[in-house]
């Protein structure tokens, strides 16, 4: 796959995983449930549809991770930086060295 397409495919993947973070965190807050305390979890707990909620949260941190770690190692390759075979540790410190910022990644 070309790179260009691999950094278009991450970044897509990331911003659905961002999006459907943000949605289920809405349904908590709207309900009030957030800032959590023991009696909110304890709540959410007893409650199938909102213990679906958390697990999504849960799910999609997780993913959003994956897919960050890919978009970070796309744009490197973008800028001809080689971070195949970089740990994620790695890849961040060459992606600071880099000074990599808000808003600087090109959108393909």
């Amino acid at each position: 796959m070309n790179i260009e397409l691999k950094y278009r495919k991450s970044y897509e993947e990331t911003i659905k995983h961002l999006n459907r973070l943000k949605k289920a965190f809405e349904i908590l807050k709207s309900k009030e449930l957030i800032p959590l305390n023991r009696e909110k979890v304890e709540k959410i707990l007893n409650d199938e549809y909102l213990t679906a909620i958390l697990d999504q949260i849960v799910y999609r941190y997780s993913k959003l991770q994956d897919s960050l770690s890919k978009l970070i190692r796309s744009y490197l390759y973008l800028k001809g930086e080689n971070v195949e075979n970089l740990t994620m540790v790695d890849v961040l410190n060459v992606a600071y060295s880099q000074r990599i910022k808000k808003y600087t990644c090109p959108r393909i």
